[in-house]
């Protein structure tokens, strides 16, 4: 195989650590023939390179398999010996502080992990846009037009079921830093970066008949206590949800324990990031790891109190809690029940949606490739192709044939037939496309024909 050939192996699976690739309109995955720029040839090499030692564990980490809920919570794990020597033992003062289930606000500054926002390079829905696009712009607009080039761009089909579409901005505040706005054809955001500690997201509402968007202060990472409480089962219980198109129904988030009625469920399979030893989701962590996810919801965040700015576990929340009843939506929460249709005037929940039939998708993407798309510059422009979960399309499919014919078995069992649906079992499979076994030995003896 010849180097150009190579390079044209390395645009088709180019989603790698982020399940996220942007893609040349001159890839594999069109019609036109691939044409790489000789001053690209290292920058692709050097990606697929990392790629290959990323996502944390081994392949065996990849074949989850479902287990009891009284085991490991609510998530699918690895199972098998060598997985769990992997990972290595807690610090045993950490080790005991976990035992005796201590408040993570409450411990000394000596006594805990420290809550951390990996660098762009490391982060799963950044690393692809830290290599290849060098303008990083602060402030920029967001508009019925910006939001259609995104999905456009995504290769997101919506059913539009609703006459309303949620989206989530990851890293991002509204310029004058309020908890909410109204209804406006524009509006002036900040990029900022993620943490585990404050609400530093938006999510919001968008009309696409009328090009009107509402805006929310939100989380859509999880809450540091809960990271640091996940610890003592090896991240089972908190993850990072990557970007992408899903699809949600609505209903009743934790309805055993504090319902939260007019919530929106999510309704798909798909996969998620967790961390083991540390506050931190680093991709080329070794003790990172890929798993199914269960329970992503989107729900009200708590106002905030002390410490304690949001509670999640993974899922995507807004600022805003219940009553004392547990019936109806306060602040911020309550406003975006009411601006996407989930409850009646009076706030009261509509109907829940029963699984399977949701009718109401979120489009999760970051602020930083929001701001690019609004500044429209030539490389973004000509680069910015991504394929991620919820894309579909000629390209995906293209992709899912060569993974389909390289992976005769994915998550311990036989992949589906290949479809034009970027889904749980694609993420999967690109994850384990980078993690061939002889993968350094193959990318050295290519490249140094």
């Amino acid at each position: 195989m010849d180097r150009r050939e190579f390079l044209k192996n390395i645009a088709l699976l180019s989603t790698g650590a982020s399940l996220v690739g942007c893609v040349n309109t001159r890839s594999p995955l069109s019609t036109q023939p691939l044409q790489v720029d000789p001053a690209e040839e290292d920058v692709l090499a050097t990606m697929f390179e990392q790629l290959t030692n990323s996502g944390g564990a081994e392949l065996e980490c990849l074949t989850c398999s479902p287990i009891g809920s009284k085991k490991r919570g609510r998530a699918e794990l690895s199972e098998g010996e060598e997985y769990r020597t992997r990972i290595p033992k807690l610090d045993s003062s950490l080790s005991e502080t976990l035992k005796q289930r201590v408040k993570y606000w409450q411990l000394d500054l000596d006594d805990k992990p420290l809550p951390y926002w990996a660098d762009n390079q490391n982060q799963p829905d950044y690393y692809f846009f830290s290599k290849h696009y060098s303008n990083e712009y602060e402030k920029f607009e967001l508009n019925n037009d910006v939001l259609k080039v995104l999905a456009e761009r995504n290769s997101f089909a919506f059913a539009d079921v609703r006459d309303v579409r949620i989206i989530g901005l990851r890293g991002c505040e509204l310029d004058d830093q309020s908890l909410m706005s109204d209804w406006q054809l524009s509006h002036r955001l900040r990029v900022v970066k993620p943490d585990h500690k404050n609400r530093r997201c938006l999510i919001g509402v968008w009309r696409p008949q009328s090009g009107e968007i509402r805006l929310f202060s939100a989380s859509t990472v999880p809450q540091a206590s809960n990271m640091f409480a996940s610890l003592a089962s090896q991240g089972s219980t908190c993850s990072l949800l990557p970007t992408g198109l899903y699809r949600y129904r609505l209903g009743i988030h934790n309805a055993k324990r504090r319902p939260q009625p007019g919530a929106l469920r999510i309704d798909e399979k798909y996969v998620v990031l967790r961390t083991t030893t540390d506050l931190k989701y680093d991709v080329f962590s070794k003790h990172d790891y890929w798993t199914r996810g269960s329970y992503h919801n989107i729900h009200s965040a708590t106002n905030g109190v002390g410490a304690i700015k949001f509670d999640s576990s993974g899922c995507q929340v807004i600022r805003g809690s219940y009553n004392s009843a547990r019936t109806l939506g306060t602040n911020e929460w309550a406003i975006f029940q009411k601006s996407a249709g989930l409850v009646s005037d009076d706030g009261t929940a509509f109907a829940a949606e029963k699984p399977g039939e949701g009718t109401y998708e979120y489009m999760l993407l970051t602020a930083a490739e929001a701001a690019l798309a609004y500044h429209s510059s030539s490389d973004f422009n000509e680069t910015y192709y991504p394929l991620r979960h919820g894309s579909s399309g000629e390209r995906v499919l293209k992709m899912r044939e060569f993974l389909y014919s390289n992976h005769p078995v994915v998550v311990g069992k036989k992949p589906p037939r290949p479809t034009d649906n970027f889904d749980w079992w694609t993420s999967f499979a690109v994850l384990q496309q980078h993690k061939i076994s002889d993968a350094k030995e193959y990318i050295s003896t290519i490249w140094n024909t």
